[in-house]
């Protein structure tokens, strides 16, 4: 989404009240406390998001203006949260990496050998990669994000070829 920066994830919702746990990028922590409006993206743009009040250190709680109950907060759990970029100072190189890898959520991983596994349902950070957690046939199934597996990403067709090695997929 052009004009906006990928800053971190909605989480589950927090209690009864519409308040959701916000998972934020370490570089984004100052511009998120300071932030008035959040964009969520919905349908494929970026909705903008009254901040009615942000709490915690860390694992962030975020309440949004009109999400009031538990209902509300559900429909945007495990959402990407994103900034205008023109309000952003500029992000260090090592963390555009990240950015872009955020931004591959609902791509189809499409594997040399095997075709077509599915799209990203989400991306999990683990200590040593990003990995990409995929929607194959209503099972879920982890798919390491490392350059020496990662062909070539399409951002037209929004697809990702990777050469996965022989039984990845089946641990």
């Amino acid at each position: 989404m052009e004009g906006y920066t990928a800053i971190g994830r909605l989480q589950k919702p927090h209690g009864l009240h519409g308040e959701l746990k916000l998972r934020v990028d370490e570089p984004f922590l100052d511009p998120v406390e300071a932030a008035k409006v959040l964009f969520v993206e919905q349908g494929g743009r970026p909705l903008p998001f009254f901040v009615e009040h942000l709490r915690g250190q860390g694992a962030l709680i975020v309440k949004l203006e009109e999400i009031d109950s538990r209902e509300d907060a559900v429909l945007l759990s495990h959402k990407e949260v994103y900034l205008k970029s023109n309000t952003l100072e500029p992000v260090e190189q090592e963390n555009e990496a990240e950015i872009m890898l955020r931004s591959l959520s609902g791509f189809l991983v499409i594997d040399e050998q095997l075709g077509e596994l599915g799209p990203i349902a989400r991306l999990e950070e683990y200590p040593q990669q990003w990995m990409a957690v995929l929607d194959s046939s209503g099972e879920e199934k982890l798919v390491p994000l490392v350059e020496a597996f990662i062909r070539e990403i399409d951002p037209e067709t929004k697809r990702i070829y990777m050469d996965l090695p022989e039984g990845l997929l089946e641990l």
